[in-house]
C-alpha cells in the first residue's frame, strides 16, 4: 500500500470504530438474565392491589427483541437484608435489573400495562 491509501485505509477504519462506540452506547440492552423483580409487604395496601396483577405475569417473559426476563418477587418482611441492599423505600417497588442495569418501572400497576413495558426491553 502506498502511503496515502494507508492514511485513507486507517481513517475509514477509525469512522468505522467511532459508529461501532456510537451505535452500542444508544442501543443499551440488558446483557443477559435481566429479571423483573416486585419488591412488597403483605401489610401494604398497594402491594396487595399490585400482587395478583404482577403474579399474572407469570414466571417469564419473552420481550419483543427475543430476550428472556424472568419474574421474581421479593417480601421484604422476610428478606430485609436483600431490600437493603436493593435501596427500596417504597411498597410496591418493581426493577427491571440484570447486574449492570437497572430500570424502575413507574407505570400502571395492571398485568398488560406490566407486559407492555416488558416487550419493548
Amino acid at each position: 500500500m502506498k502511503g496515502q491509501d494507508k492514511r485513507f485505509f486507517m481513517i475509514v477504519l477509525l469512522v468505522i470504530i467511532f459508529l461501532a462506540i456510537l451505535l452500542n452506547k444508544r442501543t443499551e440492552n440488558f446483557t443477559s438474565h435481566p429479571e423483573f423483580v416486585m419488591y412488597y409487604t403483605n401489610w401494604c395496601g398497594y402491594s396487595k392491589k399490585a400482587l395478583p396483577e404482577f403474579n399474572n405475569l407469570g414466571n417469564e417473559v419473552i420481550s419483543d427483541s427475543g430476550q428472556i426476563i424472568r419474574i421474581k418477587k421479593v417480601d421484604c418482611e422476610n428478606n430485609k437484608e436483600l431490600c437493603y441492599k436493593a435501596k427500596i423505600e417504597g411498597y410496591p417497588t418493581m426493577i427491571l435489573e440484570d447486574g449492570n442495569k437497572r430500570v424502575e418501572y413507574n407505570g400502571p400497576r395492571e398485568t398488560e400495562k406490566m407486559l407492555e413495558f416488558l416487550k419493548r426491553q
